[in-house]
């Protein structure tokens, strides 16, 4: 039985035409499907990318949460899907990051996917490493976070 879902980490490098290959264990889940939904996470230090149908259960959801006649919920909702970029991936298993994308998040030669069950994320690969090294360990922060919602 194969696991249907995001997982690990793997590196990538950046081509000329500033296209990267989603890697073989992320394109296994992806199965046939090419569309796809990025945007840049809150903390503006990676993209999401999300099946085109995760991205419309999230905005679905947020949909039936919002007012739309609440001023500061309209423009959530639309900073949220302005914000966000169609992204098609080729016969290849590759996609070309867009420019104003990859020169905000700093993706320089490389780049990590790191899974995250129904989506994935896309790091700089220094910046990840970096971001990895200043965490708590995993059981810390695993504990820190089950104690919140206590």
């Amino acid at each position: 039985m194969a696991l249907n879902m995001y997982i690990g980490r793997s590196d990538a490098k950046i081509d000329k035409g500033s296209r990267v290959y989603i890697p073989s264990q992320f394109r296994k889940v992806m199965g046939q499907e090419t569309s796809f939904v990025a945007r840049v996470d809150m903390t503006e230090r990676y993209l999401m990318v999300y099946p085109e149908s995760a991205w419309e259960e999230k905005v679905n959801a947020l949909m039936a949460r919002l007012d739309e006649w609440n001023a500061e919920d309209e423009a959530t909702f639309m900073q949220l899907n302005g914000e966000a970029t169609p992204i098609q991936i080729d016969e290849q298993g590759r996609f070309q990051i867009p420019k104003k994308l990859a020169e905000r998040l700093c993706f320089k030669s490389e780049v990590s996917f790191v899974g995250m069950a129904n989506r994935f994320a896309i790091w700089g690969k220094e910046l990840y490493d970096d971001a990895r090294a200043k965490r708590p360990k995993l059981d810390e922060a695993l504990n820190a976070s089950l104690n919140k919602k206590q």
